[in-house]
């Protein structure tokens, strides 16, 4: 999985807790950084933030669609916005959430996501 999140601090944090449910994760702390992951490896799922500084969740959310158009993504927000616009089948999770909550959320989009290769972060 990509895990997304531009405070360094939250970053670290979950990706641990969810590598300690079994998760393999690779982070990225920008939009930029993502996009150039998953140009380069790929990624099972894609987990970001919404609120980032310049390009924010939902924004990587759609660029990253154009990379990969099947890729399960789960933007996770504080901010409830009825505006947001996401790419089809994109899923939102609103925090707080428990670590629980994440990890169900994440196994059920890669779960249902169509068959492909092994990409970086793949796996449970």
């Amino acid at each position: 999985m990509l895990l997304v999140d531009d405070d360094p601090t939250v970053l670290a944090a979950t990706a641990a807790s969810l590598e300690e449910k079994g998760f393999l994760v690779v982070t990225a702390r920008s939009c930029e950084a993502a996009l150039e992951v998953l140009a380069s490896a790929g990624a099972d799922v894609l987990v970001t933030d919404l609120s980032m500084p310049e390009r924010d969740g939902a924004d990587l959310a759609r660029s990253a669609r154009t990379l990969i158009e099947d890729l399960p993504i789960l933007v996770l927000t504080g901010f409830a916005r009825p505006e947001l616009t996401l790419p089809g089948g994109a899923e939102i999770l609103e925090k707080p959430f428990r670590l629980d909550d994440l990890a169900t959320c994440i196994s059920k989009l890669i779960a249902a996501a169509p068959s492909s290769p092994p990409t970086v972060g793949r796996g449970r």
